[in-house]
């Protein structure tokens, strides 16, 4: 069980760092809208309306931001299959 244990923490924690890696080849405010709307900054998820507020954008740059950052996370999948299939 404590290897079990430990073997999913490390797991998680190089999942985190290649999230971190994929996130940081998008443009800013992509990286910073999914940020804000998946809540991985430790932070509770926002909505659309609540991040354009956070970072003084309109509703539509949010939503465009939004789009373009899971479309370019899309073609990277392939980095993080192996996660997804455990």
């Amino acid at each position: 069980m404590i290897c079990e244990n430990y073997l999913f923490k490390v797991a998680l924690e190089c999942l985190r760092s290649d999230l971190q890696d994929l996130l940081a080849t998008l443009k800013p405010n992509q990286r910073q809208v999914l940020m804000l709307q998946f809540g991985l900054s430790g932070e509770d998820k926002l909505t659309a309306k609540q991040v354009a507020q956070k970072l003084n954008l309109s509703h539509s740059k949010v939503r465009s931001a939004h789009g373009q950052g899971i479309k370019a996370l899309r073609r990277e999948q392939d980095k993080i299959k192996d996660y997804l299939a455990s």
